[in-house]
């Protein structure tokens, strides 16, 4: 969406607000069809990706009468709880006009007590004030009670700039901020005749100094301007007021677990505004307006990457396996044995996982399925193989088989994980006389009686014969 060429002489051209409900009775309350009143309204307006608001001029109202605290606005006034948010757009060659003295509250985006404009990863470039002091703000000015957050805020500044800064405040009750009374009559009167509903005054009560949080600020001349600048003299026409937070002073200034670095505003110069990020492995969290916000908001942060953090057998909840079991015992009758295994993922990442096992790393005595899978974006634990052994055609060892079962897991098309998973089978018979015999097993273990090699052994009576004898199992 693009605001071009507009132009206004009362208090802004461009107006974010909260609608508040007037008191009972009167003939601007907003009702229902049934006649109840109406809960106030929130305005909220979202210039993005490639947005425009440009050309435009603000003027204050010029009317006899008007005291100096009624100049209020910009050509984007930001007022009674509106909330504005300019993402990836650009704000450029706008003017903003107030010729009284001896004080003026005027920018481009004007943020009134209770408002908010976020500015994240866009321009203003060319924007310009003319006032007979150097009170009021070339591109954004909070009041008492406002809010800004600026998250990748580039300013171009004009080439006529000498006085007032880019971004200015109000100085806040520490500094003796005089918050604006009502209007005069004669402003109410004109302000009613077109239209604005609602005070226009700020409450009786002196409202919280402004809350500035400027995150990754860059600011520079425009490259055509002929009157080169010091850093400090660019500095100087950038901001007035609170300055951005600074790493080291203040350790939770990024979101959780994002990495902070101060930053210079502008090349060369001593100010510097805070810049976060999500550093590898960690991700920054989904939801955000805009993937490079979410290391700065709080409410969204930085995550831990999924990885698998351990393997448990069903129906022995909460107990870690570093190896998995498989006991069989072989009798009359061959056994089967099968386990359920959990998989257990940890970090704080919301994303599929997936999951396969290599083939050739599967004996032909055991059974795993299935040989891949995923786990939801939020499962935290999913059954994800079943392994079961079967005694048949298998014979006693001396030690428990040993294999190692290789999984891969995938979170977001990267391999997190390798997980290396062990399985011991131990295999107990009971022997069978129909089937045990003198003599060695062949050696594929298979019991052959001596009779079919050869005759019976013959012992004479008095002597000591050695040789084997066999233990076999039904099979």
């Amino acid at each position: 969406s693009s605001i071009l060429r507009c132009h206004s002489r009362l208090y802004g051209t461009a107006y974010v607000e909260g609608i508040p409900t007037p008191s009972r009775g009167s003939e601007l309350a907003p009702r229902s069809a049934e006649g109840r009143d109406r809960p106030s309204a929130v305005g909220n307006l979202t210039l993005s990706h490639g947005s425009e608001l440009a050309d435009c001029d603000g003027h204050d109202m010029g009317l006899s009468g008007s005291s100096e605290d009624s100049r209020r606005g910009g050509v984007l006034w930001i007022r009674h709880g509106g909330v504005a948010r300019l993402l990836r757009s650009r704000v450029a060659d706008n003017r903003v006009y107030d010729l009284s003295a001896p004080k003026t509250f005027f920018a481009v985006a004007s943020v009134d007590a209770g408002a908010r404009l976020e500015v994240f990863h866009s321009l203003f470039e060319n924007n310009s004030i003319t006032s007979v002091t150097d009170d009021g703000a070339a591109a954004v000015y909070v009041h008492s009670g406002g809010e800004l957050l600026a998250v990748g805020m580039d300013v171009e500044l004009a080439c006529g700039a000498t006085r007032n800064p880019a971004i200015d405040m109000d100085g806040g009750r520490e500094e003796g901020a005089d918050a604006p009374p009502s209007l005069s009559p004669e402003a109410a009167a004109f302000a009613d005749y077109h239209g604005v509903i609602g005070q226009i005054s700020l409450p009786a009560t002196q409202p919280a100094p402004p809350a500035v949080r400027l995150f990754a600020l860059r600011a520079w001349v425009t490259p055509a301007c002929e009157v080169r600048r010091s850093a400090a003299q660019v500095e100087a026409l950038v901001l007035r007021g609170q300055r951005p937070a600074r790493c080291d002073a203040d350790p939770a200034v990024c979101a959780p677990l994002a990495i902070c670095s101060d930053e210079a505003v502008v090349g060369g110069g001593g100010l510097t505004a805070p810049s976060c990020s999500c550093e590898p492995p960690n991700v920054p969290a989904s939801g955000a307006p805009d993937r490079g916000l979410a290391a700065v908001l709080p409410e969204f942060g930085c995550l831990t990457p999924r990885f698998a953090s351990d393997v448990t057998v069903l129906d022995r909840a909460g107990t870690g396996v570093p190896h998995i079991v498989m006991e069989l015992t072989k009798t009359s009758e061959n056994e089967r044995a099968t386990r359920s295994l959990l998989l257990h993922v940890g970090g704080t990442q919301e994303a599929t996982l997936r999951w396969s096992v290599d083939p050739a790393s599967v004996p032909s005595y055991l059974r795993v399925a299935p040989l891949t899978g995923t786990l939801g974006a939020t499962d935290r634990h999913a059954n994800f193989l079943n392994v079961s052994a079967d005694s048949a055609g298998m014979w006693e060892e001396l030690e428990p088989l040993l294999t190692t079962l290789n999984v891969t897991v995938d979170v977001g098309g990267r391999v997190r994980d390798t997980v290396l998973l062990p399985i011991y089978t131990i295999i107990a018979t009971t022997a069978s006389a129909a089937t045990s015999m003198w003599g060695l097993p062949q050696p594929d273990g298979r019991c052959v009686p001596r009779e079919a090699e050869g005759g019976p052994l013959v012992v004479a009576v008095g002597e000591t014969v050695a040789t084997e004898f066999t233990s076999c199992d039904f099979e």
